[in-house]
């Protein structure tokens, strides 16, 4: 049994016999064989993950593409993105010349237009993470305004002006908006109207939303109505005719309970984290924040660390007592955990002797390990088989199905699908046209369909830069929406890629996206905006 899954049960749910032994005493040369194996190669699980990778079955002269998946004005999403890049850099040699390729944009990005204040860099570096709370910054200019500003290890300061249009580092990037400006603009523009129309979209929303539920208290049993109120007011935050932040702790403890009781589902059981692997660390961190003391913690980990750093000779040793030390800051926590654990038992150091130390240690991990959009479909698989068991009548069935197609319709017109939701839009049109907005959804689906033609232009544009600064590889970075259409364009091309999404941990703010757009965010005067690109 692998220790990383010993770990996760053992430290964040509960006793395990095997784990909880004391280890063989590893020789020397099997502890420098583990220590010189951390960090693994790879993205680091607390920022991302691989979800496809496609390796044509024929050479090609094309480069690799790596795409990653955008989070719009998502500022955990950016940041994340930013280390991202890092990383890829960080870890790419320089016969691997990269175009960094970005959305909504043309051209070479300038992230000198953002050093206004360049007597002052501190009131230059707060401005930028002003800018950047407010979602006005993307990864891409984040990790280019570093690289300018001399915070990226990677920078080469002789090569920031070496060829006017582009902006190079150590590892020969060139950063470059692949947006055709007139396809952009149309689409921009579309996106626009129909965001200054929501007001007004919501007044016709809310009735029907208002009916559907006074249908469920008249169809629905009980059990299912309580369900379906709980969904709606806990996780989607309607309350009557106001909106609502939703209350996702409530909710998680309601479809916990209902997951047991209905389904026989004990999300407490460690098992279910194959199943359900964060909702099992979500309970995991609940049960955590009971349980241990920081104090405590704090004077375990100061004994642990004087203790072993006694003993501590070699430097792969001691670089490993360093990122412990710093380990919410570090990437790959759990490996560096895991480590530390083997390497206090080789010097006979127990950190199972230490238990708020160690369960410190895991909620750190479980932080960096929860990722919204996983979480958010395993919930989605726990109300699917919650409804399909609570259903006993044809009757509930049908308002269920009217639900769902209002839902989709509602996601449409707040602009929010995703692009297996828009084929099912495509799919039932005439169901969605019979709550009436057929104006507003003529305008949805022609911002979708522009947004879909945009893929051929990003990746044909990006191509094209690409050849034209002798890159050998793309990092490519767009909206989630533009993925699956991407892909399917790179491998009728023979083209290498891999699909990459950040691991995020919070939710969107909801408006944040749309004050951009409507240029409200930023705190500047019009005629001075930042722009890092022209967009």
């Amino acid at each position: 049994m692998g220790l990383s899954l010993l770990f996760t049960w053992t430290t964040l749910i509960g006793p395990y016999s095997a784990f909880a032994e004391r280890a063989e005493v590893f020789t020397p040369g099997e502890l420098d064989l583990l220590l010189n194996d951390l960090p693994r190669p790879g993205i680091p699980p607390e920022l991302g993950m691989v979800e496809e990778y496609y390796e044509p079955s024929k050479t090609s002269s094309q480069p690799l593409i790596i795409h990653i998946s955008d989070a719009h004005a998502h500022r955990e999403a950016q940041e994340k993105i930013r280390d991202l890049l890092r990383h890829l850099l960080g870890s790419a040699g320089r016969s691997s010349p990269t175009l960094i390729a970005t959305e909504g944009g043309f051209g070479p990005l300038h992230p000198e237009y953002l050093d206004i204040f360049s007597d002052f860099p501190a009131v230059n570096q707060a401005m930028v993470e002003d800018l950047s709370s407010k979602g006005e910054l993307t990864g891409a200019e984040l990790f280019a305004w570093d690289i300018y500003g001399g915070n990226s290890p990677i920078r080469d300061p002789s090569l920031l002006s070496s060829t006017p249009s582009t902006t190079r580092t150590q590892d020969d990037v060139t950063f470059f908006g692949v947006e055709a400006p007139r396809l952009y603009r149309e689409n921009l523009k579309t996106y626009r109207t129909l965001l200054f129309k929501q007001e007004e979209v919501e007044s016709v929303l809310a009735p029907i939303r208002a009916q559907l539920e006074r249908e469920q208290s008249r169809i629905f049993s009980p059990p299912l109505a309580r369900f379906f109120r709980e969904k709606s007011r806990r996780k989607d935050g309607h309350y009557g005719k106001a909106l609502s932040s939703p209350q996702f702790g409530a909710y998680l403890t309601f479809l916990t309970k209902e997951a047991k009781r209905v389904l026989k589902i004990d999300l407490w059981d460690a098992f279910e984290q194959v199943r359900f692997p964060h909702l099992v660390r979500i309970l995991a961190l609940e049960r955590l924040q009971k349980e241990f003391d920081g104090g405590k913690a704090k004077k375990e980990k100061k004994d642990f660390l004087q203790q072993i750093k006694k003993r501590a000779k070699s430097k792969e040793e001691k670089e490993l007592l360093s990122a412990l030390e710093n380990l919410e800051k570090a990437m790959r926590p759990r490996e560096i955990a895991e480590a530390a654990w083997r390497l206090g038992e080789y010097h006979q150091i127990y950190l199972s002797d230490r238990p708020h130390y160690l369960k410190s240690l895991g909620r750190t991990i479980l932080e960096r390990e929860i990722d919204v959009q996983g979480l958010m479909e395993e919930m989605q698989k726990l109300e699917t088989g919650l409804i399909e068991k609570l259903i006993t009548r044809p009757q509930e069935r049908e308002l269920i199905r009217l639900q769902d197609d209002f839902s989709l319709l509602a996601k449409l017109l707040n602009l929010n699908l995703s692009r297996e939701e828009y084929g099912k839009v495509l799919a039932g049109r005439v169901r969605l046209e019979r709550f009436g907005l057929q104006p507003f959804i003529s305008l949805a689906l022609r911002f979708y369909r522009d947004a879909g033609r945009r893929d051929q232009t990003l990746l044909n544009n990006a191509l094209k830069a690409a050849e034209d600064h002798s890159a050998s590889r793309i990092i490519l970075i767009t909206g989630g929406f533009h993925a699956s259409g991407l892909k399917q364009l790179m491998a009728e091309k023979g083209i290498g890629y891999a699909e990459i999404r950040p691991r995020l941990g919070g939710r969107d703010p909801d408006d944040l996206y749309s004050k951009v757009l409507r240029d409200e965010n930023a705190d500047l005067d019009p005629g001075q905006r930042v722009r890092v690109a022209e967009r």
